[in-house]
């Protein structure tokens, strides 16, 4: 009893985080996980579709979609690899940085 009692608790904490976060992260037009994703790719600099979905944990048709949409507001840049030519590269813009700014000074 006391281990399903922690379960929920531990549940019901991290589905408030989200919600906070993403109230939080609402005047930016930014979710959660597009924001993971130009963190990610501030970080490494550019970053595989692949590699970023295993580091952040996240399915590889999810990711797509959370990178389309960051490569689409213009916070990530789409590049031609140099070692594969059958993949791309995701790198972060200039109005990328401006926003990770922007949400981390706030």
């Amino acid at each position: 009893l006391t281990i399903m009692y922690e379960m929920r608790l531990i549940t019901a904490i991290a589905l408030a985080a989200r919600r906070h976060q993403a109230e939080l992260l609402r005047p930016f037009g930014i979710s959660s996980q597009q924001l993971h994703l130009i963190r990610l790719a501030r970080m490494r600099g550019s970053i595989s579709l692949s590699a970023a979905a295993k580091e952040l944990s996240c399915d590889r048709p999810t990711m797509t979609v959370v990178a389309r949409n960051c490569v689409y507001q213009g916070w990530l840049a789409r590049n031609g690899s140099a070692k594969d030519a059958r993949s791309s590269l995701l790198s972060l813009t200039g109005e990328g940085e401006e926003l990770l700014d922007r949400i981390e000074g706030a």
